[in-house]
């Protein structure tokens, strides 16, 4: 799945987007989304009143070189 989602992301359909998070490639199509951030997109700092509670729920830190999301819109159909 991985590999079809940055073939899509990768495409001439997909685009970079600034968002609330940094520049991110996304790609939509129909109730699809996808969305990915690489190492030499800047992102957004954690905060060090972020990073408590995440690490207390052992969540791991938002950091990361890269971040694939992929997520389907349901209309309530």
């Amino acid at each position: 799945m991985r590999d079809l989602a940055l073939k899509l992301l990768m495409s001439p359909e997909s685009a970079w987007e600034q968002t609330s998070f940094g520049v991110l490639r996304k790609f939509a199509h129909g109730n699809l989304s996808m969305m990915l951030r690489a190492p030499f997109q800047r992102f957004a700092s954690t905060t060090k009143a972020m990073k408590y509670p995440m690490a207390l729920q052992g969540l791991p830190p938002l950091e990361r070189p890269y971040g694939l999301d992929i997520w389907i819109i349901d209309g309530g159909k």
